[in-house]
């Protein structure tokens, strides 16, 4: 089995090489081989810029591109791919400990799932692969398809997706701002007959916490409309009442 993790990134620094480490730090079964792709959107300081050479020389392809927004950044690693399962680790984000990557594995060996999620964590800038200080937990165990339909989806940066499956469910919608990704979970789980998956019950990746979609002016301008677009665009119904509900299940995750 080949893993392929697509990583995008633009002049992330020091969190770039924390990510980059807890892929090459990942025990892996036998057999399993691990393809990591880097798309770096014109990365323009010489730290970034030394990463990135230290990651090819470690194996990982690196990507060079104009910045065309982070969906269409996604979208190219994904191309690039040759794994037989794919999944993403932003470059300011890190996996949680060396058994990830061994534990996507294992809920692959089942040959009729076809995606798989888990929980993350919002971590501090001074946390590391396995000395992780967390702010909040992401927790993806109260989910139902049903949940989309409040806007709530399980963490995507835990999301990975078998290859041939991805090729049939078609790219991220690069019309989007932030909420490319939760279009492509109403993708998955509408799709008709709806693929096998499973949730992993353990911390998958730790997040930085300062993505796009953290402020609440976000969240309310852009987050819950794009929601709603994703939802009436592959036929379900959606309503800001629904979508206002899911901040009472955020609040009571803290």
């Amino acid at each position: 089995m080949k893993i392929s993790v697509v990583t995008i990134t633009r002049n992330d620094g020091p969190l770039l090489a924390r990510t980059i480490s807890s892929i090459y730090a990942q025990k892996l079964p036998p057999g399993v081989e691990l393809e990591h792709i880097i798309v770096d959107g014109c990365s323009d300081t010489p730290e970034t810029e030394a990463i990135l050479a230290e990651a090819e020389a470690r194996g990982s392809r690196v990507i060079r591109r104009k910045p065309r927004g982070c969906y269409n950044a996604i979208n190219q690693g994904i191309e690039a791919c040759t794994g037989d399962v794919i999944g993403l680790l932003h470059g300011t984000d890190f996996y949680a400990d060396s058994q990830a990557v061994a534990d996507i594995c294992n809920a692959f060996s089942d040959k009729n799932t076809g995606f798989i999620f888990a929980d993350i964590v919002y971590a501090s800038p001074e946390s590391d692969i396995g000395r992780i200080h967390s702010t909040r937990r992401y927790s993806s165990e109260k989910f139902s398809p049903d949940s989309l339909q409040h806007g709530f989806a399980p963490p995507h940066p835990t999301l990975y997706v078998r290859a041939d499956l991805m090729r049939e469910i078609g790219p991220y919608r690069e019309d989007y701002i932030i909420s490319a990704d939760f279009e492509y979970f109403v993708r998955l789980f509408m799709r008709s007959p709806q693929p096998q998956w499973r949730r992993l019950d353990r911390v998958l990746v730790a997040m930085d916490n300062d993505g796009a979609s953290a402020s609440w002016k976000n969240r309310l301008t852009v987050n819950v409309p794009e929601k709603m677009k994703a939802l009436r665009t592959n036929g379900l119904r959606a309503s800001w009442f629904n979508m206002l509900l899911r901040y009472y299940y955020h609040f009571s995750q803290k």
